[in-house]
């Protein structure tokens, strides 16, 4: 099984995919990790993938655009020995399992 986890910190991953079972099963090939960097799909030179809010307020949000570019890529791959299917699990804004799972797959 293959899992790609998009991200703005790829770094962070780094140690806890490599550490205690997550690392084990990688080594007997249970399953493989790809990490990806969501600012490698921004469109500008500063690679930016933030913006302020629609309609003003406090704080920023992801800008959709790096999202689904990277997205697109990821669910236009082709299955191969690792990856049946290709399928995205979002998680909500607020970094809490979502009310209602999005899933989207890539069609056959």
């Amino acid at each position: 099984m293959k899992l790609s986890i998009v991200t703005l910190f790829p770094d962070f991953f780094d140690n806890t995919l490599s550490s205690s079972m997550l690392g084990r099963a990688q080594t007997h090939g249970a399953v493989e990790f790809e990490v990806i960097n969501l600012r490698d799909y921004a469109s500008d030179a500063r690679r930016t993938t933030d913006d302020r809010p629609f309609g003003g307020g406090p704080g920023m949000v992801l800008m959709i655009e790096p999202i689904f570019k990277a997205l697109s890529d990821l669910l236009m791959m082709p299955a191969d020995v690792h990856r049946e299917q290709n399928a995205a699990l979002i998680q909500s804004e607020s970094g809490e399992a979502p009310s209602s799972l999005v899933v989207l797959t890539s069609a056959k």
